[in-house]
């Protein structure tokens, strides 16, 4: 989703892995001047190894961003200070598996990473979002087709004069191969096997609309007659997928069912939903692939009757659960009541994009409101924390409306020269999660949820470690001590104010 909003992207200090331009190219982007070369030191440096706990921060103010601190951290029986805010661990109370936290590779995020940086910089940048040195990223929700993130509209399944094509003679994979497919093949690459996708249309083809059009505000709605066409197209996309060695963990069936979009979308009422779910779940566990997960709804979170009346329908035996947006007031606690009313139904957030029309704009403001949610969304039964492009350029594209400079990927990279780029605070705000927080983590009790205006979340690991993530929207500093419920250990940490921080306890409990 984007917005229309006007005000300009703040850029901070430019990352230029081949150093500045000469002459006027240096007088055009004075950002430059300050120039770190991510091939000479890794973004994220490494914990000393060896000991049981580390904790990293992340302070907008001052310029620092998942920095391991040595010095904030003491064994709670050698303090003897104030302690703002105590931190009760609890791991034999287990909640919800994580699955994991990521972004989207769309048509702009892959094409920058393709055509704006060389061999070596791709390299470097790949791995920095999603190899262990860097924030290590778990999950990939991709556009099935063109988003609003692309050059032009398209579907897998264009037709010429958007003709008929029940049987899916035209269906292809070909739009991918310039730059998506070749990007999302690097992304698997560098970490194999960890990597979740899940896919998300946001128009079906044309043809299989009532008003033939792909944009959301022209298209109409999916024609009943074409269910069991559409239901073989996502037949076909899994199959496919597989094939090339990128299989699909989850789809679902509509990116934001409840908004006619100008960009590729088609507005679906719940029970459309629900009477094309029955086609596709039934088609599905026909065809040997019932274990991909159909989640439904995949909007914002501020409407849960749609969910409702989808994961209470016929239908539900196919729904694994329910994906949610916030692109609305906060309603972080709608994911709750929905796991209570739903228990064997899972909660998944699949979209959340960012930019200046978050937190006032400033660094520090976009910086909170990520680590805010990333910690909300899974104190809510949230299995999943996905932001929206991993790459924008300087003006928040490419784009097919090109009129919104809001936006943020995880990354800027300039689309008007190579290899510079610029990792953005909703990188490290991300981070904070992706890089500690193993897939297969199970959150654990942590008390209290919220205490002046700290939040915090706790994970169990699979390797058993645990991982406290906390943002402290104060402006003083916190003390905070963090103990196991059996007080078996305590260590007391200080976060500066307004600030990020992940704390890792291995190797006890």
């Amino acid at each position: 989703m984007k917005l229309f909003l006007l005000t300009p992207i703040l850029f901070g200090l430019w990352v230029s892995c081949v150093g500045p331009r000469q002459g006027t190219e240096m007088a055009e982007t004075t950002a430059i001047d300050a120039t770190v070369s991510t091939q000479e030191q890794p973004l994220i440096p490494a914990f000393p190894p060896g000991g049981t706990m580390e904790l990293w921060i992340s302070t907008p103010s001052n310029d620092h961003w998942l920095e391991p601190s040595h010095d904030s951290i003491q064994a709670g029986s050698q303090y003897s200070g104030i302690i703002h805010t105590t931190i009760i661990l609890n791991p034999s109370q287990r909640y919800q598996t994580m699955d994991g936290f990521g972004a989207s590779l769309t048509e702009a995020s892959t094409w920058l990473i393709k055509n704006q940086l060389s061999p070596p910089v791709r390299e470097r940048v790949m791995e920095s979002l999603f190899g262990p040195t860097g924030i290590h990223l778990s999950m990939l929700r991709q556009p099935m087709g063109a988003s609003d993130f692309n050059f032009e509209a398209w579907t897998y399944g264009d037709t010429p004069n958007n003709s008929n094509d029940f049987d899916l003679k035209y269906f292809s994979l070909e739009r991918e191969q310039d730059s998506i497919r070749p990007v999302l093949d690097m992304a698997l690459a560098v970490d194999p096997g960890r990597i979740k996708i899940i896919g998300s249309p946001w128009s079906p083809p044309a043809w299989m609309k009532t008003g033939r059009h792909l944009y959301g505000n022209r298209g109409g709605t999916l024609r009943p007659n074409v269910y069991e066409s559409y239901a073989r197209y996502f037949l076909k996309y899994l199959r496919e997928y597989e094939a090339l060695g990128s299989p699909i963990y989850a789809i679902t069936v509509q990116n934001e069912p409840k908004f006619a979009a100008p960009w590729p979308g088609m507005t679906m009422s719940a029970h459309q939903q629900i009477d094309f779910i029955q086609v596709l779940g039934s088609l599905l566990a026909a065809e040997g692939y019932g274990h991909v997960k159909i989640l439904a709804y995949d909007h914002n979170y501020d409407d849960i009757n749609y969910a409702r009346t989808v994961l209470q329908s016929s239908a539900a035996q196919y729904i694994a659960g329910t994906a949610w947006h916030y692109y609305s007031n906060l309603f972080h606690q709608n994911l709750t009541t929905v796991h209570n009313e739903f228990p064997d139904k899972g909660q998944w957030f699949t979209e959340g994009g960012t930019g200046t029309w978050i937190g006032g704009g400033t660094e520090e403001g976009m910086f909170l409101d990520l680590m805010m949610h990333t910690i909300r969304f899974p104190r809510n039964w949230a299995r999943s924390y996905i932001t929206w492009n991993v790459a924008l350029d300087q003006n928040s594209g490419p784009a097919l409306d090109g009129i919104d400079d809001a936006n943020r990927g995880l990354v800027t990279i300039r689309s008007d020269r190579i290899d510079q780029i610029h990792y953005n605070n909703t990188y490290y705000g991300l981070g904070h999660s992706s890089r500690f927080v193993q897939p297969g983590a199970v959150r654990i009790e942590s008390t209290p949820s919220i205490h002046w205006r700290l939040e915090q979340v706790a994970y169990e690991n699979p390797d058993g470690s645990i991982v406290v993530v906390l943002v402290n929207h104060e402006n003083s500093v916190r003390t905070i001590s963090i103990k196991s419920q059996n007080r078996t250990w305590e260590y007391i940490i200080t976060l500066p104010g307004k600030s990020g921080a992940t704390f890792v306890v291995r190797g006890i409990h």
